[in-house]
């Protein structure tokens, strides 16, 4: 069982030569301001800190 998002990714690309993974660069501060103005979403603000923590940047050798 894969354990890190790289392995995750990984698992994915191997069943579908399809998929690709996007990273969308964003400041954190931005990011929290604009998570703090949607009215009933699914992601409430305070994650938006647990969610740079557990981010794991794209691999330069990994299509994406």
């Amino acid at each position: 069982m894969p354990g890190s998002p790289h392995e995750y990714r990984d698992l994915f690309r191997g069943a579908d030569a399809g998929v690709w993974f996007l990273h969308l660069a964003l400041e954190r501060a931005t990011a929290h301001q604009r998570v703090a103005g949607r009215v009933g979403h699914f992601m409430p603000g305070r994650l938006v800190d647990s969610q740079y923590t557990a981010l794991e940047l794209l691999r330069p050798d990994g299509p994406g």
